[in-house]
């Protein structure tokens, strides 16, 4: 499912600055940045990062083993051993979130730190406390469909799933015992949606990550749907709904 990774940094410079340290500092020879400010939202810069991947390390998540060291050997054949791949972000300069479009990993986390390098800003991962998980989906949440609560009686994590939660009976006792171990939230956020459809987001607490809900025909939600998504985290985190 489509996942964007969130980091923050307090420590903000002129855009016209970052660019352009991005743009010339930012190219390696297999792995580069460019960044152009967005034209129709005046806050974000658009930034681009490409990098060289093998063959086998793109291919691994899509065929089987058996076809996979088929399919990797013709392509060698032929002179094909790697392809570039691009991760889209966001940067707000007014409010310091960086939007990563990939899940929590090692490459998102080397893009970051490469990030940071280049620019001088330091970014850090968004974590959010079970006081903030609990502030989005009373506040901002048509639904809660899940909620994963983390070392409770001994066990590693326990998994709530159901329509309406927080009706709920059992996980509503588990919020009164437990509400220090809530980690993620899946809901239906209460936002404008572009199309009318409504979908599902998992928020994860420790990593700083919004999972959507697949839906046929495009992978990502408008750019309209997630701000409203990202900027009820940050409110959350910050106590205030910021303008972002």
């Amino acid at each position: 499912m489509p996942t964007i990774t969130i980091y923050v940094t307090k420590e903000l410079k002129p855009v016209e600055e970052i660019i352009k340290s991005i743009n010339e500092n930012g190219k390696e020879e297999k792995e580069w940045f460019s960044a152009t400010r967005n034209k129709n939202f005046k806050n974000e810069i658009i930034i681009s990062y490409f990098f060289e991947e093998s063959i086998e390390e793109h291919l691994k998540n899509l065929l089987e083993e058996d076809e996979l060291e088929e399919v990797v050997s013709i392509l060698k054949q032929n002179g094909n051993g790697k392809v570039i791949k691009k991760i889209l972000c966001f940067f707000n300069f007014k409010t310091g979130v960086l939007e990563v479009y990939r899940g929590a990993d090692k490459i998102t986390e080397r893009l970051v730190e490469k990030l940071s390098r280049i620019t001088g800003m330091k970014f850090s991962p968004l974590k959010l406390s079970p006081e903030n998980l609990e502030e989005i989906y009373k506040e901002h949440s048509l639904e809660v469909r899940q909620a994963m609560f983390k070392n409770v009686e001994g066990l590693f994590y326990q998994i709530l799933r159901g329509n309406n939660l927080e009706t709920n009976r059992k996980f509503l006792e588990y919020i009164s015992k437990f509400k220090n171990c809530l980690r993620v939230i899946s809901i239906r956020p209460a936002i404008k949606f572009l199309n009318g459809g409504k979908y599902q987001v998992t928020i994860n607490g420790d990593k700083g990550t919004v999972k959507f809900s697949s839906l046929p025909g495009f992978k990502w939600r408008p750019r309209f749907e997630i701000r409203q998504i990202i900027q009820m985290l940050i409110g959350a985190k910050n106590g205030s709904l910021l303008r972002y």
